[in-house]
């Protein structure tokens, strides 16, 4: 038996970074965002070489005990899902480069979760998934990361997620194919190469989160407007809540501004286009809110150097098949 398991990555327009735990169990915090079509994919088999084979990126870990294991949310994942004595075999596979903001570690995890509970009969709802995997990301493997990753994965499509010290509550934004078409058509993606590890500004971020707390509650609110900018079909409402969600971000302690983003900034700026680096990174990728094709003239022109990427908005969520 093979377990293959599909998770759709991710983009946040506004909310991420309130979804840390040390913020939104004292004051509650919100994201809006939605999954793509790309995915993290995950396939998993027991092995008949009483090995662990685990094979991810350019990487090949054989280990006959799973606490060997180098790829730290892999090694969790087995121990939680109780296959420590399991020989395995797992590969992982995903469409675009991890450590670029798209939410990569949030559906790997999920993906993980979803198949290995899969592998022995189990099945585990978006919530379960979800929660389960915030806890290993979070309190098992004490990362800075936040709640919103694991839950959008997980759920899929358009949401806005809530978050409280009780756990996540899920809000799907009641809007049509037809206007959520338009912000999608709007919005143009570009891949900048430039790839950086987030951790290191989340925990700044936690570090000198009293005098963020301001901007903070600003970009909570943020959530709410995206969501209702979306939910009435304002377009362009939307897209000047995704820079207002940037402007907040590089205001933030940690590595959230760098003279490549400034310049990205200015240039937007002076072409009147409005843009978000997703995640707590400073590169990565790149969208752009474009209102007319003479803005995604624009747009394509200035940030020609970078490759565009043909994205579309995931509306299933994750899958998982027996083969």
């Amino acid at each position: 038996m093979v377990i293959i398991t599909k998770t759709p990555l991710r983009i946040p327009f506004a909310g991420g970074l309130t979804d840390l735990k040390r913020y939104a169990s004292r004051f509650g915090a919100a994201t809006c965002s939605v999954t793509i079509d790309r995915y993290l994919y995950v396939v998993a088999k027991e092995n008949a070489e009483d090995l662990i084979d685990l094979r991810y990126r350019d990487v090949h870990e054989r280990v006959t005990k799973y606490s060997d294991l180098k790829h730290d949310l892999t090694r969790e994942v087995i121990r939680f899902t109780g296959l420590e004595d399991r020989p395995l075999e797992i590969h992982l596979l995903a469409d675009l480069q991890g450590e670029s903001g798209l939410g990569s570690s949030g559906a790997l995890t999920v993906g993980l979760l979803n198949a290995l509970h899969t592998l022995q009969g189990r099945t585990r709802s978006p919530e379960q998934l979800a929660s389960e995997a915030s806890h290993i990301e979070i309190d098992v493997l004490g990362g800075a990361c936040g709640f919103h990753d694991p839950a959008i994965c997980a759920f899929g499509g358009l949401n806005l997620i809530e978050y409280d010290r009780d756990g996540v509550t899920k809000r799907r934004a009641d809007v049509s194919p037809e206007r959520l078409q338009v912000f999608e058509d709007n919005l143009l993606v570009f891949y900048t190469a430039i790839h950086s590890q987030t951790n290191p500004s989340l925990h700044l971020l936690e570090s000198g989160m009293e005098g963020a707390l301001d901007t903070l509650h600003e970009m909570k609110e943020l959530a709410y407007a995206m969501y209702e900018a979306l939910a009435a079909g304002n377009a362009d409402e939307a897209g000047r809540v995704l820079q207002a969600n940037q402007d907040c971000k590089i205001r933030l302690p940690g590595n959230f501004r760098s003279p490549f983003v400034d310049d990205v900034m200015k240039r937007a700026e002076e072409n009147d286009l409005l843009v978000q680096i997703p995640g707590g990174k400073v590169g990565g990728y790149l969208l752009v809110y474009c209102p007319t094709e003479k803005h995604k003239v624009a747009a394509r022109e200035i940030y020609g150097s970078f490759r565009e990427v043909d994205l579309a908005f995931d509306r299933q969520g994750p899958a998982v098949s027996v083969v």
